[in-house]
């Protein structure tokens, strides 16, 4: 919705008032046909155009926060279910650990751990044939998935435990 209906302001050259001005207008126009519920996403609430927010257009504002430490627990289990781990990996540590991500951030951190754990892996076996008899050797380690979080949570800027 920021991006569909963004604050409009007098220095914007006039097509993102006049895009924000048809968009309300068909809205508008909803009322008309029963049985219509127009819901809208937006990450950045404070960008979306006060007007789309008044009563009679959207109504309600639910605000979902970021997940808890036992949903992200979850939600690094749903992401874990089919890698081999190494029986030092740990859910609920790496949940605590993990305050301020979303899903989409943890389910990068489990990607990203197992890219790198499968880069090393190649490194130390090869690729070729050596490798295939091994494949029943790989695991995603406990590091690899602590140091995929610490990245992650670098680049959005949140403190590590």
């Amino acid at each position: 919705m920021d991006t569909l209906a963004p604050i409009r302001r007098a220095s914007d050259s006039g097509a993102a008032e006049r895009l924000v001005g048809q968009f309300l207008s068909e809205l508008d126009n909803l009322t008309a046909l029963d049985g219509v519920v127009v819901l809208g996403a937006t990450n950045r609430i404070d960008l979306v155009d006060p007007a789309l927010l008044r009563p009679g257009r959207f109504d309600f504002v639910l605000e979902i926060p970021l997940p808890d430490q036992r949903t992200r627990r979850d939600i690094f289990q749903v992401h874990l279910r089919r890698m081999p781990l190494a029986s030092s990996v740990d859910p609920e540590e790496l949940a605590k650990g993990s305050e301020g991500l979303s899903g989409a951030d943890i389910e990068a951190v489990c990607k990203q751990a197992a890219i790198q754990q499968m880069r090393q892996f190649i490194a130390e076996h090869g690729n070729g044939t050596r490798a295939q008899s091994d494949a029943d050797a790989f695991v995603v380690e406990r590091q690899s998935l602590l140091d995929a979080l610490k990245e992650v949570m670098r680049t959005k800027r949140l403190q590590w435990p």
